[in-house]
């Protein structure tokens, strides 16, 4: 059997940020570990792996949703359910709050891995100057930290609830979109595993499939082109999440937290996606070439200013107003670098190595840089080497 040698980029700068990369994602791993153990199960935690999984054949949770759940969309408790018939089956008896807590954590930092590893893998095969891949390759590990140490990432990769398999999902959807726009089938996969997540997954599967139609209408200069084109590829994931959303029945919460005016300060507050998304597709929209790259932050802005109308319904339908609701504005920073990650080798193209090349590359590794090592992620940051150490240690 012989081997594809082109697998193995020849880069030393891949490994070198690979490296960076691994080293980061054990940290956060360990950390979260160790974390786990030390936090108890939240009401709602145990609630749902008694309500929701014990209870209720893989069948049952398949076909009619997780039970007594306001979002009965079925992966995330199709999966704690296998966790506990293993735990069973094989008596493991490693302490309940790390054991059920692994599958959240390992969604987290292998979905940061496994989309970090292809980014570098292709500024790897790309014929680029040295001092560009090195720029590149150090904003995809700055993508990363970014999305793994953001507060609410943070947090709820520790909960065994939907959060992280829904917001893993959809930074993998973004992610996919931005590498691979020859062919929509492995897009379609991700997008029907994210309907199968969340029943909210409908607000995302709608302005992406709305940023899809536009993208696609003006490529093909054709309306009835670019509505088969997004038929194609939202039908199947739009038809799930609808109807995991007409399992959720009626709700009513009596004394439903949230204010609008509340929402509202949380929402301006993330006001900051508008210019970076704005500022990404004017890269995307500048080039020809980087028009492909377009869907992941149209989708994102699309998603943002859709957010009161988001609050809107959900109060409607009977539901209390929490941030972690809109979780995936966390990942406003990473979609962000990995953009201009893919859009800056067509925008440097034609100038040479000199002190223009490399003004722009300073200037774009410092906005990088502040935008990634914030205060609040490296408090996070600081504090999962604290914990990797006492493991270590112990």
């Amino acid at each position: 059997m012989k081997i594809n040698k082109n697998i193995f980029p020849k880069s030393i700068f891949f490994y070198f940020f690979l490296m960076l990369l691994f080293s980061m994602c054990f940290i956060f791993f360990a950390g979260q570990l160790k974390l786990a153990a030390e936090k108890h199960f939240w009401l709602d935690e145990e609630y749902g792996m008694r309500t929701s999984m014990k209870d209720h054949s893989y069948f049952d949770i398949l076909l009619h949703g997780a039970k007594g759940q306001g979002s009965p969309a079925p992966l995330d408790y199709l999966v704690g359910k296998l966790f506990i018939d293993v735990k069973q089956a094989f008596n493991i008896h490693l302490q309940d709050e790390v054991y059920f807590r692994l599958w959240p954590i390992s969604v987290t930092v292998l979905n940061v891995f496994f989309i970090a590893i292809l980014f570098l893998k292709n500024i790897a095969d790309k014929s680029l100057s040295l001092p560009v891949e090195a720029l590149l390759m150090a904003m995809v590990v700055m993508a990363g930290y970014a999305y793994l140490f953001s507060r609410m990432v943070y947090y709820y990769a520790i909960e065994t609830r939907p959060y992280a398999l829904w917001n893993a999902l959809w930074m993998l959807s973004l992610g996919i979109s931005l590498l691979n726009r020859k062919t929509n089938r492995l897009l379609v996969t991700i997008l029907v595993l994210l309907a199968l997540s969340a029943t909210a997954s409908l607000f995302q599967l709608g302005m992406m499939a709305v940023a899809f139609f536009f993208l696609e209408w003006k490529r093909q200069s054709s309306l009835s082109k670019g509505i088969f084109s997004t038929v194609r590829v939202f039908i199947l994931p739009l038809l799930v999440s609808f109807y995991y959303c007409l399992q959720a029945g009626e709700w009513s919460v009596r004394g439903a937290g949230g204010t609008f005016d509340g929402f509202m300060d949380f929402w301006m507050n993330k006001a900051v996606l508008i210019p970076l998304m704005g500022s990404a597709l004017v890269m995307c929209f500048v080039r020809l070439e980087n028009r492909q790259y377009a869907l992941a932050p149209l989708s994102a802005l699309l998603l943002f200013l859709i957010g009161p109308m988001i609050f809107y319904i959900t109060k409607l339908k009977g539901f209390f107003y929490v941030e972690r609701q809109f979780i995936y504005y966390e990942m406003t920073n990473a979609v962000f670098l990995l953009t201009i990650v893919q859009c800056l080798p067509a925008l440097l193209k034609n100038l040479k190595l000199g002190k223009v090349m490399y003004s722009i590359l300073a200037i774009i590794f410092i906005i990088s840089f502040n935008l990634t090592f914030r205060s609040k992620l490296n408090n996070k940051f600081i504090q999962s080497i604290a914990k990797t150490y006492e493991i270590i240690k112990n």
